[in-house]
């Protein structure tokens, strides 16, 4: 639903300052995103070429360390479409380019969870 520039800039977000205080990237996803590592990317930029790759992204819980889900291309367009039916202030947000880093959360947590679990 949303282009590639807006699935990167709010992956930046959320990774950077929405979502950090919920989930840890193990040495699997670190080697994952860094084997599609294109130099001056950031990492969140390198994550979403690997995943455009077919690459799925394993996310765990900061604090329990418990497996959450895995964030891949298909279940980026499946939140995304989540996103729109439970909650569409925040795609709204996002089509008119008003979102901030609660909305980039909400993203991340549909795209790997399909649900908000956390905040």
């Amino acid at each position: 639903m949303f282009t590639n520039e807006q699935r990167t800039d709010l992956l930046v977000t959320a990774l950077e300052g929405g979502s950090n205080y919920w989930y840890w990237l193990d040495k699997e996803a670190d080697y994952i995103v860094n084997k599609h590592r294109i130099d001056g990317n950031s990492y969140a930029e390198n994550m979403i070429v690997a995943l455009n790759s077919g690459e799925q992204i394993p996310f765990h819980d900061c604090e329990s360390m418990d497996f959450l889900g895995f964030l891949t291309k298909e279940s980026i367009e499946s939140g995304e479409k989540l996103m729109q039916q439970k909650y569409n202030w925040h795609f709204a947000n996002i089509v008119y380019e008003q979102w901030d880093c609660e909305t980039a959360d909400v993203w991340l947590q549909l795209c790997i969870m399909d649900e908000i679990v956390f905040g």
